[in-house]
């Protein structure tokens, strides 16, 4: 009989421990898509500071466009993959000894 209440209490500490893990791990993802929206509005306040400026100096609707996507395609690597999809790609390749070809 004492080894059902060891067994019992041994069960609860691990899925406290587990709860504990769960809720640091959901917390982690909950600050890092807070900082991620926080990120998103100051660019977005930016984009439109930028946006009125270009305005304000006379230039059409279409050489705004053309300037915010020249802006796009340099944070992106001009069009290129690039950012966590080129790093996941390169880890594979690394991993399985297969041939990346990099642009």
């Amino acid at each position: 009989m004492n080894k059902k209440p060891k067994k019992k209490s041994r069960l609860k500490k691990i899925l406290i421990a587990i709860g504990v893990i769960l809720v640091i791990i959901f917390g982690y993802f909950f600050v890092q898509v807070r900082k991620m929206v926080k990120i998103r509005e100051t660019f977005q306040v930016q984009r439109e500071a930028q946006v009125s400026f270009w305005e304000e100096q006379g230039l059409s609707e279409e050489e705004i466009q053309e300037k915010l996507s020249e802006l796009r395609g340099g944070q992106m690597g001009e069009g290129r993959v690039s950012g966590p999809g080129m790093a996941i790609m390169r880890t594979v390749g690394r991993l399985t000894g297969g041939r990346m070809r990099h642009p």
